[in-house]
This record gives structure tokens, C-alpha cells and sequence, in this order.
């Protein structure tokens, strides 16, 4: 998966393959470092996750997010869920 070494050099956005209501939609960002060419980004590397639906942000390590990411694709529609990576 990519998504962890593109955090690494902006900001990311996740948006599931349907709707626009800002459900399911989140800005992920570095949390506490900066980003630098040889930025090494790992599952323990803290982000801020803000839910576009609220704009509730939470802190969290990557595992954590892609954790949550993982449980929308296993739970919501298993045919045809999907994560776009902005």
C-alpha cells in the first residue's frame, strides 16, 4: 500500500466511492513532525485524522487509521467498496 509513504510528503485526503455528504470522507496530516525529503513514515507515526462529516479531529497512529479504513472496505460493501486517496 502507498498511502503511508504519500503522507509523508502532503497532506492526504480519504473519500469513499460514493456520496458527497462529508460522511466518510477524512483529511489525514502529519501529527507532531515535519516532513522532510527522507521522511520515514511507519504505523506508528502519529497523524491527525479530521472527519469532513463533523470536523471532529482525533490523533492517531497509521495503524489505527488504516485500521478504520480496512473496516469501512470489509463492512459497508464488501462488492464494490472503495477508499480514494486524494
Amino acid at each position: 500500500m502507498q498511502f503511508p509513504a504519500t503522507v509523508a510528503h502532503s497532506d492526504r485526503v480519504l473519500k469513499q466511492n460514493r456520496g458527497s455528504t462529508g460522511e466518510g470522507i477524512w483529511v489525514v496530516q502529519p501529527s507532531g513532525w515535519k516532513r522532510k525529503p527522507d521522511t520515514v513514515v511507519d504505523g506508528a507515526t502519529k497523524v491527525s485524522v479530521t472527519a469532513m462529516v463533523d470536523n471532529s479531529r482525533q490523533v492517531m497512529n497509521l495503524t489505527a487509521f488504516m485500521d478504520l479504513c480496512c473496516g469501512y472496505l470489509a463492512g459497508v460493501a464488501p462488492s464494490g467498496a472503495q477508499l480514494l486517496c486524494l
